[in-house]
């Protein structure tokens, strides 16, 4: 009894360890996005942050609401999804796939050079599709910022694609 008691309790921090590499590789949209950068980008106060357990496909978001402006609500939103997720795995899917399926319904969406594999932008405001749309590797993450000025919410919203990619990159 003491020899297999020995060797449960040996084995056990393997399993543990194990088993905390694989909640690690699960990363959520607020583990790659920060309160300080988007405060730093779009030159607002972060109000509240807000995040959102995965869907079913794996997808998490990170909600930053910003202080509003007349009737017109500011916030920057983060959903993400990557490969490595296991529910998107459990649906034999990847990034790539739902980036290619995502991307299939919107209409008049542009190419935005210099960011990730593939970006398009879905326009701004709160209409469906709206944001950046990126796939990078194994990762496909939109952003929208509703900053009330269209120009303005792409610019700020490729520079946080930059930052949530390097951030993602550093923790795989």
């Amino acid at each position: 009894m003491t020899s297999v008691l020995t060797i449960v309790l040996g084995v056990l921090p393997c399993l543990l360890a194990a088993c905390t590499s694989a909640l690690a590789a699960e990363t959520h949209a607020c583990d790659v996005l920060g309160k300080a950068r988007v405060a730093e980008v779009t030159g607002l106060q972060v109000e509240e942050v807000e995040t959102q357990a995965p869907n079913p496909l794996g997808q998490s978001i990170c909600f930053f609401s910003l202080p509003d402006q007349g009737l017109k609500p500011r916030f920057v939103q983060l959903q993400l999804t990557d490969s490595e997720n296991p529910a998107l795995k459990s649906k034999q899917m990847t990034a790539e796939g739902l980036y290619s399926n995502n991307m299939s319904f919107l209409e008049g969406a542009r190419a935005v050079a210099g960011i990730g594999d593939k970006a398009l932008w879905g326009g701004s405001g709160l209409t469906l599709g709206a944001g950046l749309h990126v796939l990078h590797g194994d990762l496909y993450f939109s952003i929208m910022v509703a900053s009330g000025n269209p120009q303005t919410s792409l610019e700020q919203a490729s520079i946080l694609a930059k930052t949530v990619i390097k951030n993602f990159d550093s923790r795989h």
